[in-house]
């Protein structure tokens, strides 16, 4: 069993928009060294933390992350931390960087600049627009993002505003679709390197299946519809621990609709009866409002008498469409995640503790992936990094460096 990229090197330069991508390639083997700022990269002050005790070694967010890297120092606004980055790039296959085009247009930064340094290198930069274009200057967040690149516009109700997912779920986007890009360079190099150009509006844009062709084809803008229903047979609908979403019909077609009245027959569900008619088989009899409250009313009798798992194991022996909607608890409980060992617990010497970590979505048959260390301490590979691979004396070092030689702060 061997690490897929156990041969490859990655510099990540990224902040948090990129530094998803990162923690990828460190989970699939990857050699990811994270240079961090000498105060720390911008993740290690992000809520919420290790047992609320805020610090910069105890963020949740750092925790997940930057799992298996290793963390260097380094100040870049210095002329030495400039020179000293230049002999890293020297040592490493990948670069992943999200510096803002102002900072690397013509600059020691330039992906054009680094490959020269290092040919046959791949950058990735993983920035809002892009390094070109009208827009390649501005600035965002996840929220601009999200909204620039129109998924906020098809997120939330019909009648009320955009909601926007939880977390920062563009940076995700945008480092899923820089891995496959990165992946595809290492698959096929040039001996001149690649400059890999993500803009986090096109990842976003590219996420939104088919909005963009229903509106060129069809001539009609996709809307939010959240959990309005048009028609009866489907729905969020409240259980006994939480809720469960059904799906029985779907624009008209009756997708699973005689399972679903088979199964509450079963059961002997209060009501079953009003369900058996014959109008049922019409789409316009179950758009009507009356139609819509006598589905609910039954189901809902039915589904608050037991639990989500029990509903969708039971609905599965019937071949209805029916999930829970799970919490991160449900998740860490689920018999499915733990029958193949989802979850992975690590020793972690600071907490003196076991941390359980989310592991990868994939499994290979040839192949391993292991937790090899939790994230670093700030600066925790400093010594190992400068010292011993790159052989620089102490007396060399940038400035800050030599602070943190030996362990790392903690």
């Amino acid at each position: 069993m061997v690490d897929l990229l156990s041969s490859i090197r990655v510099l990540e330069l990224s902040g948090p928009s990129g530094m998803y991508a990162g923690k990828i390639m460190a989970d699939l083997g990857a050699d990811v060294i994270k240079v961090e700022p000498l105060n720390g990269s911008t993740e290690r002050n992000m809520e919420p933390f290790y047992k609320n005790e805020q610090g910069i070694e105890t963020s949740l967010v750092h925790l997940y992350h930057n799992m298996n890297k290793r963390s260097i120092t380094l100040d870049l606004n210095t002329e030495m931390g400039m020179k000293t980055l230049h002999r890293l790039v020297k040592n490493v296959d990948v670069v992943i960087e999200s510096f803002s085009t102002e900072m690397t247009d013509n600059t020691l930064l330039s992906p054009q600049t680094l490959m020269e340094i290092a040919p046959g290198l791949i950058v990735v930069s993983i920035t809002p627009f892009g390094k070109s274009g009208p827009y390649k200057n501005y600035v965002s967040t996840d929220l601009v993002n999200m909204a620039m690149g129109g998924l906020l516009y098809l997120a939330g109700s019909k009648d009320s505003p955009p909601v926007r997912a939880y977390g920062n779920q563009s940076y995700v986007i945008s480092s899923l679709h820089a891995v496959v890009a990165l992946l595809m360079a290492l698959y096929n190099p040039s001996p001149k390197g690649e400059h890999i150009d993500v803009s986090m509006q096109e990842a976003v844009a590219h996420t939104l299946e088919n909005a963009a062709q229903y509106y060129d084809l069809e001539n009609v803008i996709r809307k939010r519809t959240g959990n309005n229903v048009s028609e009866a047979g489907s729905g969020l609908f409240e259980v006994q621990d939480g809720s469960v979403y059904l799906l029985t019909t779907l624009r008209g077609e009756m997708l699973c609709w005689n399972h679903f009245v088979k199964w509450l027959e079963s059961e002997r569900a209060e009501g079953i009866e009003k369900l058996k008619d014959e109008n049922w088989k019409s789409y316009e009899f179950r758009k009507l409002p009356e139609a819509i409250q006598t589905f609910n009313e039954v189901t809902s009798a039915f589904f608050r008498k037991h639990s989500k798992l029990y509903l969708y194991e039971n609905g599965q022996k019937f071949g209805v469409s029916i999930c829970p909607v799970s919490t991160t608890e449900d998740l860490l409980h689920s018999p499915q995640l733990n029958a193949r060992g989802f979850f992975k617990p690590i020793e972690h010497e600071k907490f003196q503790d076991t941390v359980t970590y989310p592991g990868p979505p994939f499994l290979f048959s040839g192949s391993s992936w292991t937790l090899r260390r939790h994230a670093p301490f700030l600066g925790e590979h400093n010594e190992e990094v400068y010292l011993m691979e790159l052989n620089m004396k102490p007396e060399d070092l940038p400035e800050g460096i030599n602070e943190t030689i030996g362990g790392g702060v903690k």
